[in-house]
Formats: C-alpha cells, structure tokens, sequence
C-alpha cells in the first residue's frame, strides 16, 4: 500500500493522527507531495512505519536546505520539485501542483501509471487515458476543514481517500 499525503502545513495534530493511521493501514511507501512548511513536521511524519519515504517540495516550503537535513536525518528522500521513478511497480511522477499545466502534461505524457499532486487542498481522483492523477487533498485541514490523504492499492491500481 502507498500512503499519499500533501499540505501537512506544520499541523503537528493532524500529522500525529495521520501517523497513526497510515500505521494502522500498513503502508509500505508514503509519497508526500510538498508544503510540509517547517522542518520540525518530518519527525512527527517519520513516526510512520514504512519502507521508503518519499517527497517533493511545495510553494510554501521555505527552508529548503534544513528541510533536506532534516529529511536526510529521518531517512526521507526530498528530492526537490519533481519526482519520476518507479514505487512498488508502478511509474509515478509526483509535483506539489503550483502549475496546473505541468500536472496535465505529466498526465498526458502517458508515461506514468500514476501522477500525484497537491497545493490545492481538494481531493481529487481522475483518468488521463492510462494514467491515474492523485491529489489526496489537505492533511492539514485549515482550508477545506477536512484532513484528507490517499491510499493507493498499486495492484489494483486504486484510490481510497481516508479521513482522519
């Protein structure tokens, strides 16, 4: 199971709940798509068990470099703005989402099973041809009043919204 997760926005709370919560559904993976804003999020977000952590920076992701130290200390890959790779068999490309135009070109590209985004705090689940496009909406809850991640069953390919 892959964990997806956007807009954690420094809510120590909602992050601790969503912790607990990806623990109890067994992730194997967790791919964040950006603004987790300060550096003192990603070891609450490290109190998920999982294999590989995964994740790509947002607009309102301010501290770059003691964000990546801090990845770097909890075992987080931060990779910057854009990641491709391959996660438990499937081609994924992830993007915070700042740019409408990119998320649709990566869905278009047709070269990617799944695309994964955020920055606009809605849940979002759709088909680009082949392509699954993910946006798991805000974990933070401050704009919608929701806290919102994603499962993704890689097998099935299929999304599961999860309040928490």
């Amino acid at each position: 199971m892959i964990g997806l997760i956007s807009d954690t926005h420094d809510n120590l709370r909602a992050v601790r709940e969503l912790a607990d919560r990806m623990n109890d559904e067994g992730v194997e993976v967790v791919l964040h798509a950006g603004d987790y804003v300060a550096p003192f999020t990603l070891p609450e977000l490290a109190k998920i068990d999982c294999e590989e952590f995964i994740g790509v920076f947002g607009n309102n992701d301010g501290e770059r470099d003691f964000l990546r130290e801090k990845a770097e200390e909890v075992g987080f890959n931060l990779v910057g703005e854009v990641f491709t790779g391959e996660v438990l068999g499937l081609k994924v490309a992830m993007v915070h989402g700042t740019e409408e135009a990119i998320v649709e070109a990566l869905a278009r590209s047709g070269q990617y099973d799944v695309v994964v985004y955020g920055h606009t705090h809605e849940p979002e689940e759709r088909r680009v041809g082949d392509t699954l496009v993910v946006n798991p909406g805000e974990a933070c809850g401050y704009v919608t009043g929701r806290r919102t991640a994603a499962l993704l069953d890689p097998d099935e390919r299929t999304v599961k919204l999860i309040e928490f």
